[in-house]
């Protein structure tokens, strides 16, 4: 959801977004430990952590502004506050192994566009 108003050459923005995924996260429904192969044990832990660490539940909050140069050039500033979830770091370069908790990011972008 956006909102902005644009006054002369500036265009002051909010925008709100969220993420929520469809599944929950995945847990082993079987207990592979009696097997006798243990390699399979890790074999499921792995499938499960690759799995469990594509979810995605993330909300931001955005402010920017943008400002129109001239007819071909604008500049725009962003700032993203992003709480994301324990569950919820898929899109986030993050170690698989360990847990994540609940975070909160900000980030800010400035960014030039031109036409040709």
């Amino acid at each position: 959801i956006s909102l902005g108003r644009r006054f002369n050459e500036f265009t002051p923005y909010m925008i709100r977004s969220w993420f929520n995924p469809e599944t929950d996260k995945l847990e082993a429904q079987y207990d592979w430990s009696i097997l006798p192969d243990p390699q399979l044990v890790q074999l499921q832990q792995g499938a499960i952590t690759s799995i469990n660490a594509t979810l995605i539940n993330q909300s931001i909050w955005s402010l920017g502004t943008r400002w129109d140069i001239s007819e071909q050039i604008s500049l725009k500033a962003q700032i993203d506050w992003v709480h994301i979830e324990d569950t919820g770091h898929g899109l986030w370069a993050t170690n698989l192994l360990e847990p994540k908790p609940e975070t909160r990011v900000q980030v800010y972008s400035l960014s030039a566009s031109f036409l040709f």
